[in-house]
């Protein structure tokens, strides 16, 4: 607790300087669109730009650091975020973002993307840190776990107070590569839609045509050749499917794919809609697909929120994080990462079954209950940039090694 003890002797409270650094989501752009009466074009969004003006009115300066962005800026918003973009293009420079973070004086950090460089620095320069990730990590080869084991080192540091990961499988992948679990606290998002919205679902029984939904990055590691392959295996079949695909990234790559794969004409990329109608969109669709393969590094996606929401049913991979969330049969239909075959054996499953199909849709609104944790974005933050005695045993309360997880 040095680090703490002199940040207080050496600056009041109110004239602290609070540098937020993510990977991607350009906060200014948000704000200002969101400002302008514009809608979210991914789940939370409003409530994490609103919390982060909220919270700026707690200290001198709140900067939003983002790394990825089309050009450099630097504008003060009229919410009171300064927001800084670094300009970099697909990854992240370690050294140039040092530079701006050691130009930029900040007396408190909010890290949200698994820098190692940058927590040295915190370290370096005694600056108290909170790491706020949605990521999962995995032990992998021995270059992966050689990097792993050096990230928990940084981790933990004294002056690195409190490693929050997105929600708790994402936690425990933590745990694993030697992360103190005494410091590692689950967060979550606050909920702009719930299952009380929507009645369960069934099949019609003369229905026979069915139409697959996906949301999110458009790339092979979260599984989208596997999605349109299994979409051609399923027309091999006789099943007839289209797909519905919402989101950035590779459009241009799976166009291609989709022609080579014979269904151009049941593929239909969507682009990045508003949030509200993604979630109708589930709603319409007979499967939300969550494909990701095991390299992707997941949290846990909001995707799978939507889709318990939405009370459609859920096809998805057997990803690590999905473990103990997604049960196959129970709450979902899971299938091997990676098996185009065995997604579409799935989805010819519960397009067959309309039994299989009503229980899992009815199963929805418990197992988004289940999902729920206590520790939300905002108060997470705003109690660690008050840091009085309560806020600290309020945050402590709530850690991994609190007992209150096992059963989730």
């Amino acid at each position: 607790m040095a680090a703490r003890a002199a940040i207080e002797t050496e600056m009041p409270r109110g004239a602290r300087r609070v540098l937020m650094v993510q990977f991607a989501g350009d906060y200014r752009e948000a704000a200002l669109r969101l400002g302008a009466g514009g809608e979210e074009t991914y789940a939370a969004q409003r409530y994490s730009v609103e919390s982060v003006a909220q919270i700026a009115g707690l200290v001198q300066e709140l900067a939003v650091l983002v790394c990825i962005t089309d050009r450099a800026y630097d504008e003060r918003l009229e919410n009171g975020v300064r927001a800084i973009g670094a300009g970099f293009q697909d990854k992240i420079p370690a050294g140039k973002l040092v530079s701006m973070i050691d130009a930029h004086r900040p007396t408190d950090l909010i890290l949200c993307t698994p820098v190692r460089e940058v927590l040295h620095w915190a370290v370096r320069r005694r600056v108290r840190t909170l790491a706020l990730f949605a990521d999962s990590f995995r032990a992998g080869n021995v270059r992966a776990r050689y990097r792993n084991r050096r990230l928990a080192n940084a981790l933990n540091h004294a002056v690195i107070e409190w490693v929050a990961n997105h929600n708790v499988n994402a936690c425990r992948s933590l745990e694993g590569i030697g992360v103190n679990r005494d410091k590692i606290v689950p967060w979550d998002w606050a909920p702009s839609v719930t299952p009380e919205q929507y009645q369960a679902k069934f099949l019609y029984s003369e229905q026979e045509t069915f139409i697959l939904f996906y949301a999110g990055s458009l790339s092979e590691d979260k599984g989208v050749g596997d999605l349109l392959r299994a979409v051609s295996e399923l027309k091999r079949r006789g099943v007839s499917v289209s797909v519905q695909l919402a989101g950035p990234g590779e459009t241009a790559r799976f166009k291609v794919l989709a022609v080579k794969l014979g269904i151009a004409d049941r593929t239909f990329f969507l682009g990045v809609l508003p949030n509200n109608a993604v979630v109708e969109l589930m709603r319409e669709a007979d499967a939300v697909v969550v494909p990701s393969r095991h390299r992707s590094p997941e949290g846990l996606p909001m995707t799978i929120y939507e889709a318990f929401s939405s009370r459609t049913p859920i096809l998805a991979s057997d990803h690590p994080m999905f473990r103990g969330k997604l049960t196959d049969g129970l709450n979902a239909l899971t299938f091997r990462a990676g098996d185009a075959d065995d997604l579409a054996a799935k989805a010819q499953l519960l397009f067959s079954d309309s039994e299989l199909y009503g229980r899992l849709s009815e199963e929805s609104r418990e197992s988004w209950r289940r999902l729920q944790i206590p520790v939300k974005f905002r108060e997470l933050i705003e109690r660690w940039v008050r840091d009085s005695e309560e806020d600290r045993g309020w945050i402590r309360s709530y850690a991994l090694v609190s007992g209150i997880y096992e059963q989730v």
